[in-house]
């Protein structure tokens, strides 16, 4: 987007002049984000893109969210342009945090707090989404394309068990259901949730699954924390529940990452020995090797969740 084109969304009577914008590139999203400075304060502009669905929604979630000191405070909302204005969260990130030792701690014990207030949140009103619903329909739709690894296809004989699992609790509460890092602020004291694209009444458990795969936390570290959101022990039973959503989201993210690379048979074609680990991805990403703006970036980080899930 153009200056000019930015500018229409900031009225000068609330927000001044506007002194400086800046891109944000957050990945895959499906919107435009843009850092705003004016002279009355630091604003994140988003506007979604028109072929994204379900910004109903995204928006009644964010206004939860909100109001209730998960997301950051929304200053302004421009509902027919799809558009939000959000204040901008001061600090290095989440991300950044995850590398201080000082700081690692402290955000993780943060963000299950947030997810504690998020999960408590009424909203009967939004609508439930089962994430083994999304998974099977990015897998009917993945894994018979060309060029999709081979040694990935036993994953289908998984579906079962997770069904059998999962009917055994049935809870839904507020989720954000998209929980990895680029999602998550961290302002040196607490953290803030963004991007509600996939929000909606999910699993309590789900959130915590996906970032802990994310973090690649020890099931023991990642079963901590789950006692410490819910405020309980956890059963026999309720681990089981919580794996097999943390293989749930190592197998989304897969079929995610690789339903946006055009041509899979471009892709180096690799045995499960010989595909590159989540680890190994993000050693790669740390020094440039690896982009996820690309068909190569995408499709070896889709292999490498699908990786994960088969292990």
């Amino acid at each position: 987007m153009s200056r000019s084109a930015i500018e229409t969304y900031f009225a000068p009577e609330q927000f001044g002049a506007i002194l400086e914008v800046k891109p944000i590139s957050l990945g895959l999203s499906g919107a435009s984000v843009y850092d705003v400075a004016t002279e009355r304060g630091a604003y994140v502009l988003r506007v979604l893109a028109p072929h994204v669905q379900n910004w109903e929604r995204q928006l009644a979630v964010l206004r939860l969210a909100s109001d209730n000191g998960v997301a950051p405070h929304i200053a302004q909302v421009d509902e027919a342009e799809r558009a939000t204005i959000s204040e901008k969260i001061a600090g290095d990130g989440f991300i950044g945090a995850l590398r201080e030792a000082a700081e690692r701690g402290p955000a993780i014990m943060s963000l299950v707090d947030q997810l504690a207030k998020m999960h408590a949140i009424p909203a009967a009103e939004i609508v439930a989404l089962d994430p083994l619903t999304v998974v099977r329909e990015l897998w009917n739709a993945q894994s018979s394309r060309p060029g999709f690894p081979e040694w990935a296809t036993s994953l289908n004989n998984k579906f079962a068990a997770f069904d059998e699992i999962l009917l055994k609790d049935e809870r839904r509460v507020l989720s954000h259901n998209d929980l990895n890092p680029a999602n998550i602020l961290w302002d040196g004291q607490r953290v803030w949730l963004v991007d509600f694209e996939a929000s909606a009444r999910t699993h309590p458990y789900y959130d915590l699954a996906t970032i802990s795969v994310f973090l690649s936390l020890p099931t023991e570290s990642a079963i901590g924390l789950l006692a410490k959101q819910e405020s309980a022990r956890i059963t026999v039973d309720q681990v089981e529940t919580f794996n097999c959503l943390r293989t749930v989201a190592t197998i989304l993210y897969g079929l995610t990452f690789l339903s946006i690379v055009p041509d899979l048979q471009q892709l180096p074609t690799t045995t499960l020995e010989e595909t590159s680990t989540l680890s190994d991805c993000y050693g790669m990403m740390s020094t440039g090797k690896l982009v996820l703006q690309n068909a190569s970036g995408q499709g070896a980080m889709g292999k490498a969740f699908l990786k994960l899930a088969v292990d």
